[in-house]
């Protein structure tokens, strides 16, 4: 379950939409978002143990799977959204399994909406963050 107070990232090189999910997670009263520009520089503070990471598909060098999966790797726990606009579902069997993104979100369909949904769920629920 995450809270207010709930540590989250939001990797994401598009720094004007970086800078609006932040204000929008701000809004709906998340107090503790860090941002970072590139997969490399979430990896280096993933010890910080966040309970959420957003991240886009394309980060340049890597892909937001790639982080997810390195993240996981390392032993960390957390709620995964992958928000995209050239990420689909068929991708999931070539990079990565569907099991190991906890939400995917198409950019440009509602992603706001559809992401404060995913986070009230996740707070009033006990939805169970999964292990691999």
């Amino acid at each position: 379950m995450i809270t207010q107070s709930s540590l989250i990232f939001i990797v994401e090189d598009d720094e004007a939409y970086a800078s609006m999910l932040k204000t929008f997670l701000v809004k709906l009263g998340y107090t503790n978002i860090r941002l970072f520009i590139s997969a490399e520089r979430c990896l280096q503070n993933i010890n910080l143990s966040p309970e959420v990471i957003i991240t886009d598909y394309n980060l340049g060098e890597t892909t937001g799977l790639k982080l997810l999966e390195t993240a996981k790797d390392i032993g960390k726990c957390f709620y995964s959204i992958l928000i995209s606009g050239t990420f689909h579902k068929e991708h999931y069997n070539n990079e990565i399994p569907i099991h190991q993104i906890d939400k995917h979100i198409v950019k440009g369909q509602n992603e706001l909406d559809i992401l404060k949904s995913t986070l009230t769920h996740w707070s009033n629920s006990n939805y169970n963050i999964q292990y691999y």
